[in-house]
């Protein structure tokens, strides 16, 4: 049963893989994560989000797969923001994923009439929550504002007059504001006076970088611990300076316990845990750890979104390169957004690190297999697939082999950090 299982969840993870699957984060007041909105398309379009080349059929074809490769292996915990077009709406798809999990989000282009209304009506009455995407006026668009629970503005394509205007009028009518295409720290900041409740968008990955700011004393420790770790310390000394550390020892102790492994039986000692591990991994869950605990006054998704990076990147390292490089990509990866959490100048940071020149220049993204590795994950996050298909040819890689990698860094992460 577990070998015809796993066979089919591969199978839907390369079904997956053949169409491109993006998420991109939504942030509420607090700057936590509370969804992603899944956007799909298919691989061969040279538009890839043009949402009227195939978006149908590609949405479809992911619906089914989600079901099967499991919704909360993309998503984890959070909501699941999915795009409905007319058809996908009346043929009540929407129907095939759980009602808890994901919200119906309506597009601007939908065809309004007795029937769509209806079904709209019998989605809302079932549980379902529903979003109405890049707002505009139309004809009868106000049978489905009352229908409405969220409605998204996008903030590069309306005028700050009308989204006042928006803002005070659906507020009143008690309806959630969701703020599209936010990039800048100063954008969420206008978007949150205005009365927003949620923010899609990169800016919480945006630079704000104050060279002298002063770290914390407790990460500081951390930073120094990371040195250690990085100065080619063994299983034997890296369980050493665990052992000294009560929180790194019951989160290493949490971890090996957890559902991520399995083990028939618990492990109750930090050696044991290390050995269990390898040093590799260890060596990995560490830098993690170290990476969460750094972060803890930042967004979650910075730490979401570093976990994601390091293991995609080690993904594409081992189809490259083998074990070795999937080490390095993963370093590469997970200190790819260190400047962010820690608000210093990321050559300040690597200053104090002492990392092989091979991995500093993949962080800093210059012209190396590992630079293009990680150039190619930020392009692939920021949506320019142009440019990631030119990388792509550069390094040699396969777009379906990207995709795949993709997918498994998610399902990764999402257990990682649920097992933490």
């Amino acid at each position: 049963m577990d070998i015809i299982e796993n066979n089919h969840n591969q199978e839907s993870k390369k079904l997956i893989a053949e169409k491109i699957l993006a998420r991109q984060p939504i942030l509420d007041k607090h700057q936590r994560t509370v969804g992603y909105e899944l956007l799909f398309r298919s691989s061969q379009n040279k538009n890839m989000f043009d949402p009227s080349i195939d978006g149908e059929i590609a949405t479809l074809t992911v619906i089914n797969s989600l079901i099967s490769v499991g919704l909360h292996n993309v998503v984890g915990s959070n909501k699941a923001f999915i795009n409905f077009s007319t058809e996908l709406l009346l043929d009540q798809y929407y129907k095939l994923l759980p009602k808890e999990v994901i919200i119906i989000e309506i597009l601007e282009n939908i065809q309004i009439s007795d029937k769509l209304v209806k079904v709209c009506k019998d989605a809302k009455l079932e549980g379902f929550t529903i979003a109405l995407d890049d707002f505009f006026f139309k004809e009868r668009i106000e049978e489905l504002i009352k229908l409405t629970d969220i409605i998204k503005i996008d903030f590069m394509e309306t005028s700050t007059e009308d989204i006042k205007k928006y803002a005070k009028d659906f507020k009143s009518k008690g309806k959630l504001l969701l703020a599209e295409k936010i990039e800048t720290m100063a954008e969420f900041y206008d978007a949150l006076n205005m009365g927003f409740d949620y923010f899609q968008g990169f800016f919480f990955s945006r630079p704000q970088i104050v060279s002298g700011h002063d770290i914390p004393a407790y990460k500081i420790r951390l930073v120094k611990l990371m040195k250690e770790i990085q100065m080619g310390a063994d299983i034997e000394k890296m369980s050493d300076i665990i052992s000294q550390d009560i929180a790194l020892s019951w989160k290493l102790l949490k971890f090996i316990n957890s559902a991520f492994f399995g083990f028939r039986s618990p492990i109750s000692t930090v050696k044991r845990a290390a050995y269990m591990l390898g040093e590799n991994e260890l060596r990995r869950w560490i830098n993690l750890i170290i990476i969460s605990e750094i972060g803890i006054d930042s967004p979650l998704e910075l730490i979401v979104q570093s976990t994601v990076r390091a293991k995609f990147a080690e993904y594409i390292g081992k189809d490259l390169g083998g074990e070795e490089l999937a080490l390095k990509a993963f370093t590469v990866g997970m200190f790819s957004l260190i400047d962010i959490i820690l608000q210093k100048p990321m050559q300040e940071i690597l200053e104090q690190i002492p990392l092989d020149e091979e991995i500093k220049k993949g962080i800093l993204t210059e012209d190396t297999l590992l630079g293009n590795i990680m150039q190619i994950i930020i392009n692939r996050e920021i949506l320019n697939f142009n440019e990631v298909r030119k990388l792509l040819n550069k390094i040699n890689y396969s777009f379906h082999a990207l995709q795949e990698a993709y997918i498994n860094a998610l399902i990764w992460s999402n257990k990682f950090l649920s097992s933490i």
